[in-house]
């Protein structure tokens, strides 16, 4: 067995959720509903980095859980516990993996893309509930990809003696 940590950086998921919802908000713009799109996206407000934020330590809980079987974490954040805020730092997943696991670079990637899927859909959920289940089916789709690549294995080699 061999360690491998999936490490996100909340920064980068921050940005990229943002930007995809301002490309949201101005694909659905018109004279008449300005007002409404412009909910879309999101504001360096604190409040929607927390509202964010929160969408992702969601995400990596259920992501650990979907993984729990290789899961090298104690446990995952309670609702009892303090929750870091703030877009300084990392999401880290740490698997124990069988040594013949060799796609960490595309679980990450797949994992970064369940993290902003379900951000964006948690978010439209609460502005633009009708915009919203395209991003459910996406992030449901990208949970398969997590277990169809997380589940795959290189090849046995024969190696003589």
């Amino acid at each position: 067995m061999k360690t491998i940590a999936i490490t996100l950086n909340k920064k980068d998921l921050f940005f990229e959720v943002k930007n995809k919802l301002y490309a949201i908000s101005d694909s659905r713009q018109t004279a008449d509903n300005i007002e409404t799109v412009d909910l879309i996206k999101v504001s360096e407000d604190t409040s929607d980095q927390e509202r964010l934020l929160s969408s992702f330590t969601k995400s990596k809980n259920e992501i650990e859980t979907l993984l729990s079987k290789y899961s090298t974490d104690d446990a995952t954040t309670t609702q009892n516990e303090t929750i870091d805020q703030t877009l300084t730092g990392t999401y880290v997943i740490n698997l124990s993996m069988p040594d013949n696991f060799a796609n960490t670079a595309k679980l990450s990637n797949m994992i970064h893309n369940y993290f902003v899927d379900k951000a964006i859909f948690d978010w439209l959920m609460v502005v633009a509930p009708t915009e919203a289940k395209p991003y459910s089916e996406m992030s449901e789709s990208d949970a398969k990809q997590v277990t169809i690549m997380f589940n795959k294995r290189t090849k046995p080699t024969y190696a003589e003696s």
